[in-house]
């Protein structure tokens, strides 16, 4: 293979599934350069001429530097760009300068981030929609659980009177977690509405997400790379403490994880969504009810992967470094 192909992978310092991927690179012999959000860049030019062949961008960062011109690849895996302002923004007591500091930061991050962007992108994770993405799915024509956001209390009776059973979860693609003082807060994730707590919450409250709990047999983890798709059946009701939502492990008794091939009708209908989406990677999950049907849930731009692979033998690991280098123009391997 030409060994002067590149590929820049921005990660997280800890991230196994991302090291598997960079050692079948470099059996490969693809050149990688990784960073991390440690790598806090302290100094940068950005050059960009009247031939997209000439731009090249040079980070100067506190443990190594990254270089990225024209032809560079970047695979966002997780992780981000870390800047150190020259003078103490945090610190400054001039809000207005402080604002545009930060907003000039801001445009130069997105450009970095989308003028190389090979597969994942940053911006596709943190600006995910839940809500965006269940109209996606529907016009995909996914079934999907019917949903609620709202800041009333009587709404939210009149919901759980219309479905019985009802979740809560947050609305943007992450949990709330922080520490004051010497107590730590952290959000729950998925959480079944009972009695109590809606006779204890007040008549209005912040934004909240509700939506009906739909019984089923079992989840549907699909992990999509470009089109093809790795779906694992994840045998979750069998648990009582995984039953509402897989993702409150049981470390001491693992749910059972096998292959599972989707029926042709929802692949299409998927890779519509995927499409639709602007995605060309990340984890999607969905359920299989017991009506017999297929109801999406969620998607994560950014999705874990490792699991899948490891539990049904698709080594994603080699096939996601051979998608970085048979999608060159040239595909030489």
């Amino acid at each position: 293979m030409n060994s002067k192909k590149h590929i820049t992978i921005c990660s997280d310092v800890v991230e196994k599934s991302t090291d598997m991927v960079i050692q079948y690179l470099t059996y490969y012999k693809y050149d990688v350069q990784r960073f991390h959000n440690d790598n806090v860049i302290k100094n940068l030019n950005i050059e960009i001429y009247s031939t997209k062949e000439k731009d090249s961008s040079t980070l100067f960062g506190s443990k190594k530097d990254i270089y990225l011109n024209a032809n560079e690849k970047m695979w966002y895996r997780r992780g981000d760009f870390s800047y150190q302002f020259p003078i103490n923004v945090k610190g400054s007591d001039q809000p207005i300068l402080k604002k545009y500091l930060e907003e000039e930061w801001q445009f130069v991050k997105e450009y970095l981030h989308r003028h190389n962007q090979f597969l994942g992108y940053y911006y596709a994770e943190k600006r995910c929609n839940k809500l965006i993405d269940l109209i996606n799915a529907r016009e995909s024509g996914l079934k999907i659980p019917e949903t609620l956001v709202t800041s009333n209390k009587k709404k939210v009776r009149e919901f759980i009177k219309k479905h019985k059973l009802v979740i809560t979860k947050p609305i943007h693609n992450g949990h709330i977690s922080f520490k004051e003082g010497s107590s730590v807060y952290s959000g729950k994730g998925i959480v079944i509405l009972n009695e109590d707590m809606i006779n204890s919450s007040s008549d209005s409250f912040s934004l909240s997400l509700f939506q009906e709990y739909i019984p089923k047999q079992y989840e549907i983890r699909i992990f999509f790379l470009g089109k093809k798709l790795f779906s694992m059946a994840i045998f979750s009701q069998l648990d009582s403490k995984t039953k509402y939502d897989f993702r409150n492990y049981n470390r001491s008794n693992p749910n059972r994880n096998v292959p599972y091939k989707l029926p042709e009708r929802i692949a299409l209908k998927i890779r519509r969504f995927i499409e639709i989406s602007s995605l060309d990677t990340g984890s999607i999950d969905l359920i299989y009810c017991n009506d017999n049907n297929y109801v999406f849930l969620e998607v994560n731009p950014v999705g874990q992967f490792g699991w899948v692979s490891a539990n049904c033998n698709y080594y994603l690991e080699k096939k996601i470094a051979q998608y970085i280098i048979y999608n060159d123009k040239d595909k030489q391997v």
